[in-house]
């Protein structure tokens, strides 16, 4: 869904087309109504990212860690287009809510080791159990802090220091060994997928304030995506997809 809106967002810059943001919209309301975790949950005021039942309507759980489990990484990509939203919309709902999301992240980052990100991957919002731990999609908390500093919100002191500490974790070990985990929730546990590092290295190019190396941070990021993900198959054709 956050990436719906995402393309939703890039298609009506482009177009003009309104209904798209009223679609972005109609999004945006359902999951809020129908897909947070409980104010009182250790992981409060998420998004959980699958509908366990899957006619229910409800989101409620994880695909392969089953019910009660979510993933903070989605939760807060999601958080950061609802920011987008409310600055097309000006409705003070999406920022609330994204306030929320980031106010929860800020309060449960660690620093994280070279096997343990800031975040888990997958965690259980009512016991607070561990499902798995690794993955390296962070863009968008990177971009949901970001905003939300920029829009003087009242706790953006705390995001500040979030943000600082994601960006050493994902400096010293991710760009450092390349190791970028799974993203997608039909995997059951690990995999290396290309959306966590390109999106980094999106994020990097569009940051130049990264770090001195910045540059050769991002290269570095898009070299292991085509060595590990490059379809030499097609190259009799004249093209080299990107897996």
């Amino acid at each position: 869904l956050a990436m719906a809106l995402s393309s939703w967002n890039l298609l009506y810059a482009y177009s003009g087309d309104r209904s798209l943001v009223e679609n972005m919209q109609y999004i945006a309301d359902y999951y809020i109504a129908h897909g947070l975790s409980k104010p009182t949950a250790l992981w409060p005021n998420l998004f959980y990212p699958y509908n366990m039942e899957l006619h229910s309507g409800v989101y409620d759980g994880d695909m392969r860690a089953g019910k009660g489990v979510l993933q903070p990484d989605k939760a807060a990509s999601f958080a950061a287009e609802l920011v987008t939203l409310y600055k097309i919309k000006g409705n003070a709902k999406y920022l609330q809510t994204a306030v929320a999301v980031a106010d929860t992240l800020a309060k449960k980052i660690a620093p994280g080791d070279r096997d343990h990100p800031p975040w888990p991957y997958r965690v259980n919002a009512e016991t607070g159990e561990v499902k798995f731990s690794y993955t390296t999609n962070y863009t968008g908390a990177l971009r949901l802090f970001d905003d939300l500093i920029a829009l003087q919100s009242a706790h953006a002191a705390e995001y500040a220091k979030a943000r600082d500490m994601l960006t050493a974790w994902l400096q010293k070990y991710p760009i450092r060994e390349q190791k970028w985990g799974p993203f997608f929730e039909d995997v059951g546990e690990w995999s290396d997928t290309e959306i966590n590092a390109d999106t980094m290295a999106w994020y990097i190019l569009e940051h130049p304030d990264w770090d001195a190396n910045w540059h050769e941070d991002a290269k570095a990021i898009l070299r292991w995506s085509s060595a590990m993900f490059n379809n030499h198959a097609w190259e009799k054709f004249g093209v080299l997809p990107t897996n």
